[in-house]
């Protein structure tokens, strides 16, 4: 199943509220930079969160699934200098999302 091989940079990562938090009409946000140990080509990793989110961007990294509570983004076959991705998202203040990881035996096919 999934190993854990990443964690959140809590210097690096924020959350705020827009507009006074969900319950008053406005929304939850968060920016997060996620420390990748031992990159793999191609491994998926995995984000969870009790909440339910919308992923709006992706740097360093390639969306593999998304939906609900968690997005799956799979690493590129070379690692950023930083060895990390970022993403941004509503839906949740916290940033601390459930981390897994899925190594790829093999490289996804051609388009």
């Amino acid at each position: 199943m999934g190993r854990a091989c990443a964690s959140v940079d809590l210097v690096e990562s924020h959350s705020w509220s827009n507009g006074g938090g969900a319950e008053f009409g406005g929304s939850d946000a968060f920016s997060l930079r996620i420390n990748v140990n031992g990159w793999q080509p191609y491994e998926h990793v995995t984000l969870e969160w009790e909440d339910y989110v919308d992923i709006t961007q992706i740097y360093d990294a390639t969306q593999y699934f998304s939906g609900g509570s968690s997005i799956t983004v799979e690493l590129g076959p070379q690692p950023p200098a930083s060895n990390s991705f970022g993403l941004m998202g509503t839906g949740s203040l916290s940033l601390a999302p459930k981390i897994t990881c899925e190594r790829q035996e093999a490289p996804p096919p051609s388009p």
